[in-house]
């Protein structure tokens, strides 16, 4: 997983609200996996000291601090995603 900016300006609005609710969220919640519905993609959101960080996911999904990796052909095996617009 490596670092990535979560600048497109289509999700600052989300994003925003997102990180508004996220610091509502107990100290011990150090992590937040947020998969997509409408495409295969997954984002995990990391807690920092001050902030939380995007981080990005490739193929798979690994939380080495969970003891946890996933393809995310597995996570979306068997669902019928819409087609992308062209």
């Amino acid at each position: 997983m490596r670092d990535v900016s979560w600048a497109p300006a289509i999700e600052f609005g989300w994003l925003a609200t997102w990180i508004f609710v996220a610091n509502l969220l107990p100290r011990s919640i150090q992590q937040y996996v947020l998969i997509e519905q409408d495409r295969m993609a997954a984002r995990v959101l990391v807690r920092g000291p001050a902030e939380w960080r995007g981080v990005s996911v490739g193929a798979n999904l690994a939380l080495p601090e969970a003891n946890v990796a996933l393809p995310l052909s597995a996570i979306y095996g068997g669902v019928r995603l819409p087609h992308p617009q062209d």
